[in-house]
């Protein structure tokens, strides 16, 4: 366990659970509750954490964005560049609003906290593939917790509240 996992659950008053391989977590009952500090202190064996999201965690959202699910680099590149332009654009002062994190698959979780979200939701597919480009992890949702991977905007522990016309946009 290290400390910045501790302070993120502090800062954000934030559910954190111990994850293992596959980000799988060690108990999935832990999604609907708030582990103390001492608690997960206790859990060495985890590979990772996870930030449970929803109103257990004063409203953390987080629009996960699965880049894999593209073919080529060039794809890949132009829809982040694509994507993070357009939300740059239409919600105002976004970068100093969410915390962008990569993942292990060169994805991005776009984190923010609101007052009006909802369960976990596919928003965009790619014609042709299985698999969504960007869902949100909201109500019964979490993210595995990437503290080297910050990519831009707010870390972890600095995610303030959004209005909800900013989520709308976020959600569009």
């Amino acid at each position: 366990m290290n400390n910045y996992i501790l302070e993120i659950r502090h800062k954000l008053n934030a559910a954190i659970i111990p994850v293992g391989p596959k980000k799988i977590p060690l108990n999935k009952q832990w999604q609907t509750l708030k582990l103390t500090s001492q608690e997960l202190e206790g859990y060495t064996n985890a590979v990772n954490f996870g930030l449970v999201c929803g109103t257990i965690s004063d409203g953390i959202e987080t629009l996960d964005i699965d880049l894999k699910v593209l073919d080529t680099k060039e794809e890949r590149d132009i829809y982040e560049k694509d994507l993070l332009g357009y939300l740059s654009d239409n919600v105002d002062n976004f970068y100093n609003k969410v915390a962008i994190y990569r993942t292990l698959n060169n994805g991005l979780h776009i984190i923010y906290k609101a007052g009006n979200i909802e369960g976990n939701q596919k928003l965009a597919k790619v014609k042709g593939k299985a698999e969504a480009v960007i869902e949100t992890r909201g109500i019964g949702g979490y993210v595995q917790i990437y503290p080297d991977f910050h990519h831009k905007g707010l870390k972890y522990e600095e995610i303030t509240k959004i209005t909800n016309e900013d989520r709308s946009i976020l959600i569009e």
